[in-house]
């Protein structure tokens, strides 16, 4: 009878711990699994928005450019070169916010019409970060030989839109273009990156196994 009792009393905590120990491996591999899950595609969902806002800015830069070179006709200052140059360079700092530099000028007397495109070619600087070079030419008249050309501070860009998800999401954003060339980099240590070729060495993958 005693021993009856004594073995019931030795079971009922371990099927009190098996059954706690159950009930929180249900609770870790289904609720938190799937929080995490959530959690991991609301930051990618939140990535693409940012991509595609960026896309969306650097596509219609001919909008502002365009703009700038009628503002002169605007103002009344397209009769003086000068006076039409100051109110263009004016005009894009700040439709850019002050985020753009360098502003160069040419040809571009008697353009009655916005319309144009725009080619970006990218600026590295090892002090200021990453900036684009954006160069714009209207389409008409035929034949012209306009061009407005300014420098853009695409790094800060970029670092305003990663803040909320490097401080949220990710510990480290990094865009590096096929060559290995790092772009830009927000991370919340120190720890910097300028080429991922030096992470992984051509010669690594060919190196014989021993």
């Amino acid at each position: 009878m005693f021993g009856a009792l004594r073995s019931h009393k030795f079971y009922v905590p371990l099927i009190t711990v098996a059954v706690s120990v159950g009930l929180f491996l249900v609770y870790y591999f289904f609720y938190v699994a799937r929080q995490r899950n959530d959690a991991n595609d609301r930051a990618f969902r939140l990535l693409r928005v940012v991509d595609d806002q960026l896309i969306q800015k650097y596509t219609k830069l001919g909008d502002p450019f365009g703009a700038a070179l009628l503002a002169p006709k605007a103002t009344d200052s397209s009769e003086n070169t000068d006076s039409a140059k100051t109110t263009i360079k004016k005009y894009l700092e700040r439709a850019f916010d002050g985020e753009i530099s360098a502003i160069q000028i040419d040809y571009c007397e008697g353009i009655s019409e916005r319309t144009g495109k725009v080619t970006l070619e990218l600026v590295t600087d090892t002090v200021g970060g990453l900036s684009l070079r954006a160069t714009f030419k209207p389409d008409k008249p035929d034949g012209n030989q306009c061009s407005l050309s300014a420098t853009l501070d695409y790094d800060a860009g970029l670092r305003e839109r990663f803040q909320n998800l490097t401080q949220d999401y990710f510990d480290d954003i990094l865009i590096a273009t096929s060559s290995g060339q790092v772009l830009f980099q927000k991370n919340a240590g120190g720890i910097r990156i300028t080429d991922l070729n030096a992470l992984f060495p051509a010669g690594a993958s060919s190196a014989p196994a021993t």
